[in-house]
């Protein structure tokens, strides 16, 4: 017998295959793909932490860390602002050009220009001086004589000296750090720095001033004094100006150098407990570990690698496992990787906005993941996938224990839920109730273990209630895309293959009705022997439904289509087994015209196997000159043996379904005879090895075949005949042979 769990079949041929490529490339963008995303998430794990949020793990550092305190280093750099002295530049050039207007102006007045065109002059370098006030200075001029030197020198003397404007912004930094006063190059001065009070020096005094202005007019009256205090105001700007570029940057440059407080947390220390709140004082502590953690480094880089890695292995293997064929299909191995890579995006949504949020386990469908592999693969295949779905959602998620606890109760329980009876799609509308109201019990369950208020309880309950529905829902359409992708045989594609007023059934009874009421009997015998051990029933009723299609073109070859006469004493045993083989061919081209599911196919395929035909390889041995070799080669139907069960119970219920119809001896000990006969040859000449059946599952399908049998030929009784009837003998079963296909008594024209 055949191994359940079987090898994978790798070699030379597979290697240079186009989907094995394919596969190849699907898994390595997925693993790609999956490890840019943990490294993605993680990081953004560490830098979203904020006040008030509440931490979803136990933050342990991993080795000895100096981190920066920020509140501690804000204080450093107000402190460092405080002490940063500002710039100032003296500008020379300024002076110098202040100096030229005034001696113009001067010059312009002593030659008495008009005194309109002395206001433009001054107006164009900033004096507002109005036009009675330019008089008021002509007349000193004209009155004192070295009015016009004297206030050249007095000007001369305080621009040679400086004038600064202390902004206010920066008035408290000169008690510690005064000002830096930067000469231009070649004045033959040094910078310096200054203190509060010699900067306050170069401030313009008005008192000062008001003193030199009684120097300089003692004989004039205060009128004048005042008009020359006001051009003395407007005319002696600032030429020690603010450098707020070279401030910057002298503060910058300290900050870099001095701001950054830092402390020592030591390896292995618990900073963080899960459920504990983030606030002020812990909230830069935290920040810095988690970063430090998962910052992109080489080793972080590869240990997402080794990590993933291990996961996909982990995977293939328990996939192998359970379903060793699956990874055989190109378009199994697409499908499912694609689902995992659009779980993997959807997860990124919601988890990008907060990772930690209780609630965000009930965000995700994953009752629609686990509903959509039971109708495709079967119930233990689910338990894989919901597994490695939720280790997914847990590591992507920050390791969110509530988000993960939530998915993987919802997925495993939604598998108890999923009745085999099912066999509609509406029904499924009926079970998401059920997983509605047991995602509503789990999130409940969650919440109250974990201490919420009431409130929180029955929101977290109703959004698990609402999951549940819309779960069941998606999974209906998920579930037909996958047929149409996969041309899987679910429950319901089988079921809706079962109406025999479909094209192709219909066909087959209108053409060969024979070999119709033939399937639908055959349909019986094995959906009762693949229930009986616990196959799959409706895929044994659809494959013996559409087992004999390929006769549809040439039904009269076939005995249970014929009449009176039989083509077949007109043709070569050669030709006869020929035409009988192609009904094989035949029904695979039309069930894949039909796009019928690849298993019904196989067991159309399989239902001979590579069986003799007997009937007419006899007749040839017959026929054949003395001598002549007939090759058996040539009456075997060209097709692998059953490989799975429910091609092995079509072809067995085939065979007994024929005979027992041309057999007239319908007694129970007939009908155990028969089966014994039938399921024991194939059991001995090797037919079933690869079908995966036990001799339990042997003995079973016996007595299942027994059972349809007598009821299928029970006996009726026995209408009173005339008189002079003579009573019939029945004849003995005699040796069984095949003919047309089907095995037969050795005197059936079928």
């Amino acid at each position: 017998m055949k191994s359940k769990i079987s090898s994978f079949d790798f070699n030379l041929k597979t290697i240079f295959s186009p989907g094995f490529w394919l596969k190849i490339l699907t898994v390595t963008v997925i693993f790609i793909f999956l490890n840019l995303v943990m490294l993605f998430q993680n990081y953004n794990f560490a830098i979203r932490i904020k006040i008030n949020d509440v931490i979803s793990k136990d933050i342990v550092v991993d080795e000895d860390l100096d981190y920066i305190d920020e509140k501690a280093s804000a204080r450093n750099e107000e402190i460092l602002s405080l002490s940063n002295a500002p710039c100032y530049l003296v500008d020379v050039q300024y002076a110098e050009k202040r100096l030229s207007v005034l001696d113009k102006l001067l010059s312009d007045l002593n030659d008495g220009k008009d005194l309109k065109t002395v206001q433009e002059t001054a107006r164009r370098s900033e004096i507002h001086f109005s036009e009675n006030e330019f008089k008021v200075l002509s007349k000193i001029m004209r009155e004192n004589r070295d009015f016009a030197k004297t206030l050249e020198a007095y000007c001369s003397k305080v621009y040679q000296n400086g004038i600064i404007h202390i902004d206010a912004r920066f008035a408290p930094r000169l008690e510690n750090a005064g000002i830096l006063l930067f000469y231009p190059a070649g004045s033959g001065k040094a910078d310096e720095r200054l203190t509060k009070e010699q900067a306050m020096e170069l401030e313009l005094d008005l008192k000062s001033m008001q003193r030199d202005v009684e120097a300089m007019l003692p004989t004039f009256g205060e009128f004048e004094k005042r008009v020359l205090e006001n051009f003395l105001i407007n005319f002696l700007q600032p030429n020690i100006l603010l450098d707020s570029e070279k401030t910057q940057a002298n503060l910058n440059e300290k900050l870099q150098r001095e701001r950054n407080v830092y402390k020592k947390i030591q390896k292995g220390q618990i900073i963080a407990r899960r459920g504990d709140l983030v606030t002020e004082d812990n909230q830069t502590m935290i920040n810095a570990v988690l970063q430090n953690q998962q910052k992109i480094t080489p080793k972080n880089v590869s240990s997402y690698i080794l990590f993933n890695l291990l996961f996909f292995i982990f995977s293939f293997s328990f996939i192998c496992f359970i379903d060793a064929d699956f990874f055989g299909s190109t378009a199994n191995v697409v499908f499912l990787l694609s689902l995992y890579m659009v779980f993997v995006i959807y997860l990124m949504v919601p988890f990008s906005l907060d990772r930690s949020n209780y609630y965000f386990g009930a965000l995700i469908p994953i009752s629609m993941v686990t509903i959509t592999m039971i109708f495709l693969y079967s119930k233990i295949f689910a338990v894989i996938i919901t597994m490695l779905f939720s280790v997914t959602c847990f590591i992507i998620s920050g390791y969110n224990s509530s988000a993960f606890l939530f998915v993987f109760f919802s997925g495993i329980c939604s598998i108890f839920v999923i009745k085999n009876e099912i066999r509609q799609r509406s029904d499924l509308l009926v079970s998401g109730i059920y997983v509605a109201l047991l995602n509503a019990v789990i999130a409940f369950t969650l919440a109250f273990v974990d201490g919420l208020k009431m409130a929180s309880i029955a929101k977290f309950a109703f959004f698990g209630a609402c999951n549940g529905l819309i779960s069941s829902v998606f999974a209906i359409g998920l579930i037909s895309l996958g047929e149409m992708l996969l041309n899987l045989p679910t429950v319901f594609r089988l079921r809706e293959l079962t109406d025999t007023s479909l094209p192709l059934l219909k066909e087959l009874s209108e053409s060969a009705m024979g070999s119709y009421i033939h399937s639908i009997n055959v349909a019986n015998l094995a959906e009762g022997a693949a229930n009986a051990i616990h196959a799959n029933g409706l895929l044994a009723k659809v494959g013996a439904l559409y087992h004999d299609i390929g006769k549809i073109g040439n039904a009269i070859y076939f005995t249970e289509n014929q009449g009176d006469y039989n083509p077949h004493t007109d043709l070569t045993p050669a030709t006869s087994a020929n035409i009988i083989k192609n009904h094989v061919k035949d029904g695979v081209e039309r069930a894949k015209a039909a796009k019928l599911p690849q298993k019904v196919i196989d067991i159309i395929q399989q239902h001979h196997g590579n069986g003799l035909i007997k009937y007419f390889y006899y007749q040839a041995l017959k026929q054949a000159p003395e001598g002549e070799h007939v090759s058996e080669e040539t009456f075997r139907y060209k097709a692998e043996n059953p490989q799975i069960p429910e091609a092995a119970i079509v072809m067995m219920a085939d065979q007994i379904e024929a005979i027992s119809r041309a057999s007239k001896m319908h007694t129970k000990e007939d009908f155990q005879e028969l089966v014994e006969k039938i399921v024991d040859g194939k059991f001995n000449d090797g037919t079933l090895a690869d079908a995966d059946l036990t001799i339990r599952d042997l003995t079973k399908i016996k007595q299942v075949f027994t059972k349809s049998l007598i009821g299928m030929y029970h006996s009726r009784i026995e209408y009173p005949a005339p008189p002079s009837a003579v009573k019939k003998e029945s004849a003995p079963i005699k040796e069984v042979t095949n003919k047309g296909g089907e095995e037969v008594a050795d005197k059936g024209t079928k």
